[in-house]
């Protein structure tokens, strides 16, 4: 893998943020993926499929943003060299979160 290549398309990962965790699969292109919460409330609200960027800052190390359908916004750093997330989400209204978590690649 060279230092730019994004290592999730085709993969499952997993973003913990404390009792706040979401399921994404990269589809293999390496244009969109699927995402919902799990085991919460909104997990029964199923996937939304966006097309996400994924910029490379150093090996192992992306910032990866979308817009999605209802016009949040949300970026992630995804750290797969040290297993870690940091993101920043904020909703239509102007609601801002942010969390960092554990980031694992599920089977």
């Amino acid at each position: 893998m060279s230092d730019t290549t994004f290592p999730a398309p085709g993969h499952s990962w997993a973003a913990h943020f404390g009792d706040l965790a979401f399921r994404l699969d990269f589809d293999p292109d390496g244009r969109k993926l699927a995402f919902a919460a799990i085991g919460t409330e909104q997990a029964a609200e199923g996937n939304q499929t966006v097309e996400y960027t994924a910029v490379p800052l150093r090996q192992g190390l992306f910032l990866v943003y979308w817009q999605e359908a209802g016009g949040t916004t949300v970026s992630h750093v995804e750290d797969f060299a040290e297993g870690r997330v940091h993101t920043n989400i904020t909703s239509p209204d102007g609601t801002f979160f942010n969390a960092s978590g554990a980031w694992e690649q599920l089977a």
